[in-house]
């Protein structure tokens, strides 16, 4: 459906999308884990907006990518800005606390998302983002209001929106969705400074939440998917930033997933490879965790990605 010709998503369309991966995903038995066994009624989502353009390669760090710091001659980080997570895994000091996650492997990255096709607009991407629909599409609603689930907006400062998200899902037995928007990484200038206080606001919120989440008792019935409408550009500009890049990271966080890097962390990718489909990030979280129905494109299933527990 193009632009054009594209009616408003309603919540009956949307599960008549659903197409035969979700059918196999609806059947299938889910694998061994405590977060497996939570009925789905009582499972919520949350999902963190990192807005402007976040910098993956700049909190994932592609340390060993020659072509990463020939890219970036001022703004590439060292080995020593970073804490090594793994084999190849590097994590800026900035974003420490995501450490504590992902040592417990409740935190998978998906380095390399995209729309497949340039999107600069910020407004275009977070729609496309939010709705779900293909980069020719237009939708009138977002996923996330045809996945059977009570929807909040927790807008302000993000870390006390994330307590109060915490304290929302501890007071109740229903599934909810909350949304919650974290600025500050449209670094087009002096991106250094910029991104590490924004992205440790993000990992130090998140860190809490999953924290007050266990001390609740609730941590296995929570998801949270972070994306980024686009990330930035390989290379650094004459303003010390850099520009919107057609590639990001996203990622999923909580005891339902099967975490580490489901995929290469690099900077540079061979000629002509396609991102992930970003729409399989919201497949995972829709159709994997809440057990709605994906969104389709041109009659073709949009498959789930294999970071939960029960998804191999």
């Amino acid at each position: 459906m193009r632009s054009s010709d594209a009616a408003p998503l309603s919540r009956r369309a949307f599960v008549r999308s659903l197409g035969v991966a979700g059918a196999a995903l609806a059947a299938a038995p889910w694998l061994a884990g405590r977060s497996a066994t939570v009925p789905h009624g009582e499972r919520s989502l949350v999902v963190i907006h990192l807005a402007g353009g976040h910098d993956g390669l700049s909190t994932f760090v592609p340390c060993d990518d020659d072509g990463y710091h020939r890219a970036r001659p001022t703004l590439a980080l060292q080995r020593r800005d970073t804490v090594q997570l793994g084999e190849a895994v590097w994590l800026n000091r900035a974003a420490a606390d995501l450490a504590e996650i992902w040592e417990r492997g409740q935190l998978a990255v998906v380095p390399e998302t995209g729309f497949g096709v340039s999107v600069p607009s910020h407004f275009r991407a977070t729609e496309l983002w939010l709705t779900g629909s293909a980069s020719d599409e237009v939708a009138g609603s977002r996923w996330t209001d045809c996945c059977g689930r009570r929807g909040h907006d927790d807008a302000g400062d993000f870390e006390r929106a994330l307590t109060r998200v915490a304290e929302r899902i501890a007071s109740s037995e229903a599934g909810e969705i909350h949304r919650v928007r974290l600025g500050g990484f449209d670094t087009h200038f002096d991106q250094r400074a910029a991104h590490d206080a924004a992205i440790a606001t993000f990992a130090r919120g998140v860190a809490q939440f999953q924290r007050r989440l266990a001390r609740s008792g609730v941590a296995d019935r929570v998801l949270t998917l972070a994306f980024s409408e686009f990330g930035r550009a390989l290379e650094e500009n004459e303003f010390g930033g850099t520009h919107h890049g057609e590639r990001g990271q996203c990622y999923f966080i909580g005891a339902p997933v099967r975490g580490g890097a489901h995929g290469a962390i690099v900077a540079t990718t061979a000629a002509g490879a396609m991102p992930i489909d970003y729409r399989r990030a919201i497949a995972t979280a829709a159709a994997g965790w809440l057990r709605a129905a994906p969104r389709r494109a041109s009659g073709e299933a949009i498959a789930p990605l294999p970071v939960l527990l029960g998804l191999a």
